[in-house]
């Protein structure tokens, strides 16, 4: 090897290299050490003691900061939704009022339950259904109200979906009723849902209460009372 720097004609020469080391990649994380401050979970998360991080609520559940002073705390736990509330979304910062109609029995509900048919709920946050009162019906799902039964129909329990038809010889004659009436002696209710009973013709009559039809006098015989 010259003074120039090439190698003569014919020569073999010897190097020693020096085993390189790649460097490891850098990896960057989340976690931060050396914390001089603790902040507090947002609102919809929570977070135990020593946690690097906050959790969301689940469905269910919400969490909502409070404040100490001038102190803002973070939750250490998620709230369940109370009886007549929901909560259907992850992380929530608060619960919601079943509508009217609906209801949530429990707590930690996601979702409100439609009301069955016979009964209703008037309110808001309805925790359970009322049933229907004697007299009243409730046709629907999701009812916020009870409708009264009307005339020529009744309803003589609670919870009723429908209202019974006054049958042939009784008579329903007022709205909200609990039971039918019979009609009276000396008038009769040939057809079902009347809301009144009628006299019985000229030369007829009826003996007993809840006449169908009035019998004509027989031969030999007449009528001296008509009711009125």
């Amino acid at each position: 090897y010259s003074s120039s720097g090439e190698f003569g004609s014919g020569e073999t020469h010897e190097f020693t290299v020096t085993d390189s080391v790649t460097p490891p990649p850098t990896v960057l994380t989340n976690v931060v050490s050396g914390a001089v401050e603790e902040f507090p979970c947002p609102d919809g998360e929570f977070s135990s003691a020593g946690e690097s991080e906050c959790t969301p609520c689940d469905p269910g559940k919400y969490a909502t900061q409070n404040t100490e002073g001038e102190e803002v705390i973070g939750a250490s736990e998620c709230t369940s939704a109370d009886e007549g509330h929901f909560v259907d979304t992850q992380g929530a910062r608060n619960q919601m009022a079943c509508p009217r109609g609906k209801h949530a029995s429990g707590k930690g509900n996601v979702e409100c339950e439609d009301c069955e048919k016979g009964k209703y709920a008037m309110n808001e946050s309805t925790a359970e259904c009322e049933s229907a009162e004697p007299g009243h019906y409730v046709p629907n799902r999701a009812a916020y109200e009870q409708l009264a039964c009307e005339p020529g129909t009744y309803a003589p329990n609670t919870g009723s979906r429908e209202c019974f038809t006054a049958s042939a010889g009784s008579y329903v004659e007022t709205s909200g009723a609990v039971k039918q009436i019979a009609c009276p002696t000396g008038k009769y209710s040939g057809e079902t849902g009347q809301t009144e009973c009628l006299n019985c013709d000229l030369g007829k009559f009826a003996k007993a209460e809840g006449t169908v039809a009035c019998v004509a006098a027989k031969p030999g015989f007449y009528l001296s009372l008509i009711h009125i």
